[in-house]
């Protein structure tokens, strides 16, 4: 599961204890923060601007948890905040925006179009009356791309992630 030369920093402690388990484990911070976003998974907040993930798609980015002057992590983002940011006015630039924020806050490796619908509500945007076709603009564009193992499923392309980081111009 982990990396066994990953650094831990004290203070980091996993315990896990359930009916004839227990799990206790010194931890890095990055860990403890990627058990923290999988636990609370359904929370709807983005923590940093546009991050591409590191190479290969099955990798999940690490939020940036830099603390600020007044020691504070630096404040979160909503999906709507996240869509506003990146200039997401077209349909396909919305959908690539809420890909980009399951795959990268909520750690999704793969998304379909049942896991981009309700997230219209969450940014309280309409739902498009047509999704089938803006999935295909997104492909046209390069941005995302058909799963080859599992039908029905996506992952955003680095042709993608260069259309967030220069926000669509």
């Amino acid at each position: 599961m982990g990396n066994a030369t990953e650094e831990t920093t004290p203070g980091y402690r996993l315990t896990l204890k359930g009916d004839g388990i227990t799990v206790e484990r010194d931890i890095s911070e990055a860990m403890a923060k990627d058990i923290i976003a999988m636990i609370l998974g359904g929370c709807l907040y983005l923590g940093s601007p546009i991050l591409p993930p590191p190479t290969g798609r099955t990798a999940i980015p690490q939020q940036n948890h830099s603390k600020q002057q007044n020691g504070s992590s630096s404040p979160k983002k909503s999906l709507r905040e996240y869509m506003n940011e990146v200039g997401a006015t077209k349909n396909p630039q919305k959908i690539l925006v809420i890909a980009h924020y399951l795959v990268s806050f909520m750690g999704k490796e793969l998304f379909s179009i049942a896991d981009i619908k309700p997230q219209f509500k969450v940014a309280s945007e309409p739902i498009p009356a047509n999704l089938n076709r803006d999935f295909q603009v997104l492909s046209q564009n390069g941005w995302i791309a058909p799963d080859h193992e599992e039908r029905k499923m996506y992952f955003i392309t680095q042709t993608g992630l260069d259309a967030l980081a220069n926000k669509f111009e």
